[in-house]
């Protein structure tokens, strides 16, 4: 396989609607948690819960909520604010979609209805995560839905760099806007250095 056939590293952004919910919360709950403070003059046990919350929400967005993911020969880097996480193809059991069908059909069991189609609603919205070890701990890539030559690219470089590792992701609908929309640089993927993100 010549050099221009071999399947490109592949850069998938985080909506900025993910980054700005993710930093909003933990503000919201501090400042409530700080007039509570205020107003009561001593610490109360609902201020310190609602610190507490907002502290754990502010450790995630930090160090586990992914900004750009990079799919490449090694496996997935998963690049967070403040930690980067490699997550070797060795160990990802497969890429899917949040809430599979076979979880979503074993929980929800209202008749009449279909829990693949509501999966499918669910789905058209939802970005990837990598299944992780025997277990299938589950790693956010992205929140939202990728476009569809994004996806094709995902799918063409598991096939030659992992093929064992099965793509349960959905197809994205046509006309999805691609995540490089949400970058900070201008450029098309194919543009963009992956070391320079």
């Amino acid at each position: 396989m010549s050099t221009s056939d071999a399947a490109r590293p592949v850069v998938l952004h985080t909506s900025w609607r993910g980054r700005l919910q993710q930093a909003v919360a933990p503000l919201i709950l501090f400042g409530i948690a700080a007039a509570g403070f205020v107003r009561a003059g001593e610490p109360r046990p609902v201020p310190v819960v609602l610190a507490t919350i907002g502290t754990v929400i502010l450790v995630i967005q930090l160090f586990d909520f992914p900004v750009v993911t990079v799919f490449g020969p090694d496996g997935v880097e998963r690049r967070c604010l403040l930690r980067r996480q490699m997550l070797l193809w060795d160990d990802v059991a497969s890429i899917a979609r949040p809430g599979s069908i076979e979880s979503a059909t074993a929980v929800n069991s209202e008749p009449g209805r279909s829990p693949a189609g509501r999966q499918r609603r669910r789905s058209s919205r939802q970005g990837l995560v990598a299944e992780v070890g025997e277990r299938r701990r589950r790693h956010l890539l992205t929140d939202h839905i990728e476009g569809v030559a994004e996806y094709d690219a995902v799918e063409r470089g598991l096939r030659e760099w992992s093929p064992m590792t099965p793509m349960r992701a959905s197809r994205p609908a046509e006309g999805v806007a691609p995540t490089f929309l949400y970058k900070r640089r201008r450029g098309t993927p194919d543009a963009l250095p992956v070391d320079r993100l």
